[in-house]
């Protein structure tokens, strides 16, 4: 079973596009007020990058500076820390890159992994509840790759 998350930051025609491609039993997870929104506003010091794998995650990173940790998430909530970037850097005093995943199952963070263990910390951003939700588990397969050397936690929206 597929399990594809669309966002507001790339193109939902292609995701659908892929997912039917691929020919196999899919959901297809979506926010409706996500789209309600106008296209996102340009930040020139934020770099977005596609993923060219199909369904391939977004990578969001400063252009200028090494960020401090990796935000992880998927849906609406990509949307709403990248409009509020430059908000939550403020306040945190802190850079950081913002994954927003596309395929949620099956799961493959091989690529991610590699980029987000350079950083102290991970957080993972859930549409729903922290416990058991696919932010536990994004955090729990990168752990399994990472060992305890990165602080990660889990928050819900």
């Amino acid at each position: 079973m597929l399990v594809v998350a669309l966002n507001s930051l790339s193109d939902p025609a292609a995701v659908l596009r892929e997912t039917q491609d691929l020919s196999v039993p899919s959901i297809i997870i979506e926010n409706k007020t996500d789209y309600g929104r106008r296209a996102p506003a340009v930040n020139e010091r934020l770099e977005i990058r596609q993923n060219a794998r199909t369904l391939g995650h977004l990578l969001i990173t400063p252009r200028y500076d090494k960020p401090h940790f990796s935000i992880v998430t998927y849906g609406e909530p990509a949307r709403l820390i990248y409009d509020a970037y430059d908000e939550i850097v403020a306040e945190t005093n802190a850079l950081f890159d913002l994954l927003c995943m596309v395929k949620l199952s099956p799961m493959d963070l091989s690529g991610p992994a590699r980029h987000m263990m350079k950083h102290e910390a991970i957080l993972a951003v859930e549409d729903g509840s922290a416990p058991f939700g696919i932010g536990a588990e994004i955090l729990s397969q990168l752990r399994g790759r990472a060992g305890s050397t990165v602080v990660s936690q889990c928050v819900a929206m």
